[in-house]
């Protein structure tokens, strides 16, 4: 008994790709049908795709020759374009790095100012300290002559 199915369960009955059996049956190895939109494989009880005649060994070897020719366009493409991405992200590690610095760097900067502004603080509480302590006329002029600040 024939059933129909649509690529993707024929895929997976037989244990290919999907596109491995949408070439099948554009080369007509499989017969196929277009309903509602969506393509359907013909396959038999044992879930075999049953096709519009079965392909010689010439035919075959030639279909074969054909993916392996695909396969290997593909994984050119596909070396290509991880060398691509190792080099963006080499490029994209040097910039980590340099930001990673550079944030460093902002972050010892902004230590430092910031132990500046406590020391001025601490500065500028001893002097108002000084000011709101009781002063007689005396010692004021000698803290004047000598540099003292009041």
């Amino acid at each position: 008994m024939e059933k129909w199915y649509t690529i993707n369960q024929a895929a997976s009955i037989v244990g290919v790709d999907r596109r491995t059996i949408e070439r099948r049956c554009q080369r007509g190895e499989y017969e196929s049908k277009k309903e509602s939109g969506r393509r359907l494989v013909l396959m038999d009880a044992t879930g075999v795709p049953t096709g519009a005649h079965p392909p010689s060994r010439q035919e075959w070897a030639l279909a074969l020759e054909q993916e392996l020719a695909q396969c290997r366009d593909q994984i050119g493409r596909d070396t290509d374009r991880i060398a691509q991405l190792a080099q963006e992200n080499g490029l994209l590690t040097e910039d980590l790095r340099t930001e990673r610095q550079r944030s460093e760097r902002e972050r010892e900067r902004t230590d430092q100012l910031l132990m500046v502004a406590q020391q001025n603080a601490h500065q500028l509480q001893l002097q108002l300290e000084q000011y709101r302590q009781p002063k007689g006329l005396l010692i004021r002029l000698r803290d004047l002559l000598i540099g003292v600040p009041l």
